[in-house]
């Protein structure tokens, strides 16, 4: 068999994730709907089409979780279930335990899709760094045309294919940590110095939008764990840091150049220095306050998953918090589960990143790979601490791919952990999985049909405004059988 039939049949789940990630955050593909339900419509199909895949595996090997990681998840997932049960909307909070274990799944399927080096450096690589240029190119573009047409870089909406400033940001936050690793990317025919000179002036632009659109979030989450990644992997951390901070400053310089240093911001009346100095977030303080009383309320099972989107509240329709959203929604227990699983599977991996980083048979490639990876996954958990980057169809592709990425890398060379060979976790696994492709496909597709009327009831609900969650409508009000909770803003108690 060829070598690049070979390579493709390995590789085709990777590739196909890669596809989404590169092309949906620069096109619009249909143009009737929003860029951010589309991505929705493309992650929920790609989950279906995954677990059918592993479905269909005949090895059972290759459909199985290491033994701990599927003890957890069940758990996770029956606190969740119960959780639902009980919830105002029971069909969306099902829909929610049904997106998490279809994204365990594919982070599975793309971690076994990555035996190989080559499939690392060719074609990964290159199609990542493709992508971080198509979407720069696009945004320079639109930007150019609206400094042409109003004499001042005009901030698209909000700049080219996100529905959000905000959501941007988390996107940077999951790409910018993996630019240096990009800049080894193994392109033929194309001279390594010339090809990292253009891609670290040309990765600076990406940095001069995070600059322009002043996201504190990525910014502080970036900062730290670039520090961390420093001192972690030391002179290897230190060259990757020297890479990173010269991209930043380029950045800092285009941003200047391009779009002047005393521009404001697109909402206005702050600069841009006062809004990233600055520590205050009143509507955080009001969501989180609201979360706690609502922790303290229901402390096992929370108020359901997804079911944050139900409060009549006109700041968002999740609480900026990861750990406080999981214990809100799907209980304390849930909450501690979680938070000590993704702790543990973290450690293991730094446990690992550090000691083949300092291998002396690691290429440099691999080892910006490995530092690229470590970082991306620390800021973007960072950041999950003020945001929903877990909670937005963009981020949550960018999860899954940057996840798998690591899950694969820790496989190649950790091929004695204990997976669940056991028939009876296996059928669980199995079951659970068909049940959820069942669900996030049937009832999502069924929801779809209902996209208009719920977009305009939903608007109505959260007072003119778009409050995303699952659909970028996110407010689930219209299908409540009682009456919305309701909360004072100025001293946040429930009425």
């Amino acid at each position: 068999m060829p070598d690049a039939l070979i390579k493709f049949r390995l590789g085709w789940p990777l590739y196909l994730w890669l596809l989404a990630a590169v092309l949906l955050a620069s096109l619009d593909l249909y143009p009737r709907l929003s860029i951010y339900d589309q991505r929705r419509i493309v992650q929920v199909f790609l989950l279906g089409i995954f677990s059918i895949y592993l479905l269909a595996q005949p090895e059972r090997r290759s459909s199985s979780l290491p033994t701990v990681t599927a003890i957890l998840l069940f758990i996770i997932v029956g606190l969740g279930s119960i959780s639902s049960a009980l919830a105002v909307v029971p069909t969306y909070a099902y829909l929610e335990v049904s997106l998490l274990v279809l994204m365990v799944a594919a982070i599975h399927v793309i971690g076994n899709s990555t035996d190989k080096h080559d499939l690392i450096r060719t074609p990964t690589l290159p199609i990542l760094a493709i992508g971080a240029c198509l979407y720069g190119l696009v945004a320079l573009m639109i930007l150019t045309a609206g400094w042409a047409y109003e004499g001042e870089p005009v901030w698209p909406e909000p700049i080219h294919n996100f529905v959000n400033i905000r959501f941007l940001n988390q996107w940077q936050s999951w790409m910018l940590p993996l630019l240096p690793a990009l800049l080894f990317a193994g392109i033929p025919r194309c001279r390594p110095w010339l090809l990292r000179s253009c891609l670290l002036l040309y990765f600076g632009l990406l940095w001069a939008l995070l600059f322009y659109s002043a996201g504190r979030g990525t910014l502080y989450a970036i900062t730290c764990a670039t520090a961390l990644v420093i001192l972690f992997f030391g002179r290897a951390g230190l060259r990757w840091g020297v890479l990173q901070i010269a991209m930043a400053t380029t950045g800092l310089v285009l941003a200047a150049l391009i779009f002047g240093m005393d521009l404001p911001f697109a909402s206005g009346e702050s600069s841009r220095g006062t809004r990233v100095m600055s520590f205050q977030s009143p509507g955080r303080v009001v969501l989180w306050t609201v979360s706690a009383d609502l922790i303290r309320e229901s402390p096992w099972f929370g108020i359901g998953p997804m079911q944050f989107a139900t409060l009549q509240l006109p700041i968002a329709a999740h609480p900026h918090n990861l750990p406080i959203q999981i214990a809100v929604e799907w209980g304390i227990p849930a909450a501690l589960i979680l938070s000590g699983l993704l702790l543990w599977l973290l450690f293991r991996w730094l446990r690992f990143a550090r000691h083949r980083v300092r291998s002396t048979d690691c290429p440099a490639w691999e080892r910006y790979f490995i530092i690229s990876l470590t970082c991306s996954l620390l800021t973007a958990g960072g950041h999950s601490l003020l945001s929903g980057i877990v909670v937005m169809p963009m981020s949550q592709i960018m999860l899954v791919l940057t996840c798998g990425l690591a899950v694969g890398w820790y496989r190649r060379y950790n091929t004695t952990d204990p997976v669940a060979e056991n028939p009876t976790i296996l059928g669980m696994w199995r079951i659970t999985l068909l049940g959820s492709a069942i669900w996030l496909w049937g009832f999502g597709g069924l929801e779809l049909s209902n996209h208009r009327y719920n977009d305009e009831i939903g608007v109505v609900a959260a007072n003119g405004h778009y409050q995303p969650r699952f659909w970028r409508q996110g407010k689930l009000i219209h299908l409540m059988d009682s009456p919305p909770r309701r909360f004072d803003i100025d001293n946040t108690r429930n009425q």
